[in-house]
């Protein structure tokens, strides 16, 4: 068992790179093997098996975390920019004339 462990390991390392990613894959594919383990048709093919859905969980993860912007990088959109208060009237005035909606979504 402590073998198919490592060789479960050494594989979602290689794609996710990171401890806390692999230990999430390799949970949630122990999760979902128990779960759909009625549907392995030949107990032989059991390691080949795991190992796919060990692979396609680690893509899952690697997908999730592509959606995922570091707060670091995400600019205060809010903030307003160095504008003089003659310019930012124009603004105003532009917005205003807005439907209600699009008001809506301008403002932060």
């Amino acid at each position: 068992m402590l073998d198919i462990k490592l060789k479960m390991y050494k594989l979602s390392f290689s794609i996710l790179q990171r401890d806390e990613d692999c230990a999430d894959a390799i949970q949630e594919t122990i999760l979902k093997a128990y779960k759909s383990l009625h549907t392995l048709k030949k107990a032989e093919y059991f390691n080949t098996w795991i190992f796919r859905v060990l692979i396609n969980e680690c893509h899952q993860v690697l997908r999730k975390k592509a959606r995922l912007v570091p707060v670091d990088d995400v600019e205060d959109v809010c903030t307003p920019m160095h504008v003089s208060d003659y310019d930012s009237v124009d603004i105003r005035d532009a917005m205003d004339q807005l439907e209600e909606q699009l008001r809506i979504t301008c403002l932060c």
